[in-house]
């Protein structure tokens, strides 16, 4: 089966019904999705300390090895860590940010730091955002659908709901307002889908 029949077969946790015909679903990603295919190439992360349940938390680039040998110098996320780590990372022309991540469970924790490059066009809040959702398991497939009716040979009507349109690994961030399960549907459609539900409904 693909993953839009697959998709059509489940029920989505998460759905809202539009007034003209059409609605918006999430599904929860079935496989797993990779650190680098949610911050792409431009950012960088590198874990201070986690739960030793879990794997380590880091992108392969020129700064890993320096803050891997600032942590085994200075121990893990202690005042002395952070200014080191702070120092390497400016001289180096980086904007960075210490992060706490928690997942749904408790035991899922870590403390890492983020960075990219000072002129990097992009938003290093939203990536600490969308490493968070990402951490957390955040990560849906959103379609948006349109309820069609078939006429039966015997004369009765069947309706069901077809996918029209369709996004897999969206990572739903709290600017979704996802944390607390009041999703900001309005702001996912358009950013998905180019759609203004504001006018459509």
């Amino acid at each position: 089966m693909t993953t839009l029949e697959i998709l059509e077969t489940i029920p989505p946790p998460y759905q809202t019904t539009l007034n003209n015909g059409k609605r918006l679903s999430l599904w929860p990603e079935l496989g797993q999705v990779e650190l680098e295919d949610t911050l792409g190439d431009l950012i960088g992360v590198q874990t201070l300390e986690i739960n030793r349940f879990l794997s380590e938390i880091k992108t392969d680039d020129k700064h890993r090895d320096p803050i891997a040998e600032i942590v085994e110098r200075h121990g893990r996320r202690t005042t002395e860590t952070e200014t080191a780590i702070s120092k390497h990372l400016s001289r180096a022309g980086m904007n960075y940010q210490f992060l706490s991540l928690r997942g749904y469970s408790q035991g899922d924790w870590a403390n890492v730091v983020i960075y990219a490059e000072a002129d990097t066009i992009g938003n290093l809040n939203g990536a600490a955002d969308e490493l968070k959702a990402w951490f957390r398991g955040d990560i849906f497939n959103l379609s948006l659908e349109t309820l069609k009716t078939y006429k039966a040979e015997d004369g009765k009507s069947l309706a069901r709901w077809e996918i029209e349109d369709y996004i897999g690994t969206i990572v739903i961030s709290d600017s979704y307002g996802m944390k607390g399960l009041d999703i900001d549907w309005d702001t996912l459609a358009l950013d998905a889908f180019g759609l203004d539900i504001t006018k459509e409904q």
